[in-house]
């Protein structure tokens, strides 16, 4: 794995943009109107990591947010020859540097 590190962060970062735009609700704009409420969106989710919470404006639920199962699975999940599916017991449970990464790249 460590050999596919950069690789892997890349893909991860790639199937992340549209669940990140469907989890937190991004609108796919340009008008400015779109752009704002986009702009407010980020503000409010990047202030003290709200994006790590479940619901991240009351701030419940730390680490439950619905993106970490939803990378796990487009990452490592849906396709039978994907790490976790080889390689199950590395991730029982799930590392906390796997966590950290899906969340380094949500950011």
């Amino acid at each position: 794995i460590t050999t596919r590190d950069s690789q892997m962060r890349g893909d991860l970062r790639d199937k992340l943009v549209p669940l990140v735009r469907e989890v937190y609700g991004f609108r796919l704009t340009s008008d400015r109107k779109g752009i704002e409420v986009n702009r407010k969106l980020y503000d409010i989710l990047k202030k003290e990591n709200a994006y790590v919470f479940k619901d991240p404006v009351k701030r419940k639920g730390l680490y439950e947010a619905d993106i970490i199962q939803l990378s796990l699975n487009v990452m490592w999940f849906s396709s039978p020859k994907h790490e976790c599916i080889k390689f199950g017991d590395y991730f029982r449970p799930i590392p906390l540097p796997t966590i950290a990464l899906i969340f380094t790249a949500v950011s």
